[in-house]
């Protein structure tokens, strides 16, 4: 009885706050909020009963999380109200934004940035490539699976909410059609580079292979391109790791290198001084006591 009145009140609330904001009737709301400088929000709901009452009101479902969340289009009148009442409400500002961990960041709805041309990579129709795959919202396992099933090999969950994937573009062109895909690009070489390596004559840094990379030619390709390997990781439960030092002319052919991962400056070992040695005891290592 109780949930039956919460979800009359709940209507009620919903449908006379966006009419009493909006200054129009009631019906004219009903018939036109889907399109109607609509938002998508991640929100919380209660019960199925809250849910339905929103999607009655003018609310789309795009994905419901089945754990009392999910993701809707709704008029910002409305995601107002809801947030007015005590409801969650996340407008999610950043649902449309890569973020790497090379400092590159970008938002998806304006499409993909433009790179150096030294930098940039294309992939052909049968030609297996590395993309960035965004989701409309906070991923579910069900998509890592379907992905999988597809035969996309899943590398890496990236910021926000998308994946680090490798496919031929017949795959591509599948993938870009699931639901709950807003966007598939091509994850450039560029993207992988710290943006504070461009500004450094000889960066130290590390490159972090994908699963089942193949060390030594990466290692041998890091050399070629004119980059010095300082120390090899050979890891047996996690990705392999390279680190070296590089000239500026020579990275973009490093970050061109297909198992490569990502690129993270490091900082280069030093020797220690007297006061290190006396706060680490260091000599008691050649002259034990």
């Amino acid at each position: 009885m109780e949930k039956e009145k919460q979800k009359k009140i709940v209507s009620r609330v919903i449908v006379f706050a966006i009419a009493l904001t909006m200054l129009i009737p009631v019906s004219a709301v009903l018939a036109s909020a889907p399109g109607m400088n609509s938002t998508v929000v991640y929100v919380e709901y209660k019960d199925s009963a809250t849910l339905q009452t929103m999607m009655n009101n003018g609310a789309e479902l795009l994905v419901d999380y089945n754990n009392g969340f999910a993701l809707m289009k709704m008029p910002a009148a409305m995601g107002n109200t809801l947030r007015s009442a005590g409801m969650y409400v996340d407008n999610m500002p950043e649902r449309t934004v890569v973020k790497l961990d090379s400092g590159v960041s970008f938002d998806t709805s304006s499409g993909a940035p433009n790179v150096p041309a030294a930098f940039s990579k294309t992939y052909s129709s049968d030609e297996v490539g590395t993309y960035i795959v965004k989701c409309v919202g906070p991923m579910k396992g069900e998509w890592t699976q379907e992905l999988k099933d597809m035969g996309v090999s899943v590398e890496h969950n990236i910021a926000k909410f998308a994946y680090v994937v490798r496919m031929d573009g017949a795959l591509k062109d599948r993938v870009s059609q699931l639901p709950f895909v807003s966007w598939v690009g091509v994850y450039q070489p560029y993207y992988k580079v710290p943006t504070k390596a461009f500004d450094m004559d000889m960066p130290y840094l590390s490159a972090t292979l994908y699963n089942g990379a193949n060390l030594d030619a990466v290692v041998n390709s890091i050399i070629n391109a004119g980059g010095t390997v300082l120390q090899v990781e050979d890891n047996a439960n996690t990705p392999d790791i390279v680190t070296f030092t590089a000239p500026q002319s020579a990275l973009s052919a490093i970050a061109g290198i297909d198992d490569i991962y990502m690129l993270y400056l490091e900082s280069p070992a030093k020797p220690m001084d007297l006061v290190a040695d006396d706060i680490h005891g260091a000599k008691n290592l050649w002259y034990p006591s």
